[in-house]
């Protein structure tokens, strides 16, 4: 399915498939960079103006995804990738869409029973394995865009901790 995104801030996906051993592979496009949770934690929080052009490239891509009706849920520093350009910018790629699922036209929502994500940057309704659409994904973009200005975590300061502690 992601292969089928061709976006230039989602990871390219050129190939996958079944050898003949049994295992699975994917071809993807080879990354040069770092990715965000790895650059927070060396330089600390970003600037205003950084974190307005990681979450604008990232929303892009997020955008592209539901188009596909594709969810990432799976939406956290160590999946958006900077790419570091020639004139001192950055390119962001969103990468790995191992949790992934895609809605099918005649369904709007996820189904529930089954929590799959990272803990700290997950909506309620996904921590809580309620049904969920595309806003899950957003709600954990900006669980990103708070971490990378604050360089703490969401959850730490708000009734999300409430909601994990009880599960």
């Amino acid at each position: 399915v992601v292969a089928r995104i061709e976006h230039p801030n989602i990871v390219g996906v050129y190939d996958c498939g079944n050898l003949d051993s049994g295992f699975v592979y994917i071809v993807m496009e080879r990354l040069k960079g770092r990715d965000l949770a790895k650059l927070v934690k060396a330089k600390g929080p970003g600037t205003p103006r950084e974190v307005a052009s990681i979450l604008r490239q990232a929303g892009a891509a997020l955008a592209a995804a539901h188009g596909t009706r594709l969810i990432h849920r799976d939406i956290k520093p160590e999946n958006i990738f900077l790419i570091p350009l020639s004139d001192g910018g950055f390119q962001v790629k969103l990468v790995d869409f191992g949790l992934a699922k895609e809605i099918s036209a005649d369904s709007a929502l996820t189904h529930s029973g089954t929590i799959v994500g990272t803990p700290l940057f997950m909506s309620p309704e996904q921590a809580l394995a309620d049904p969920m659409d595309f806003r899950s994904d957003i709600y954990s973009l900006a669980a990103v865009a708070y971490y990378i200005l604050t360089g703490r975590f969401l959850s730490n300061e708000s009734a999300f901790a409430k909601i994990l502690a009880d599960i």
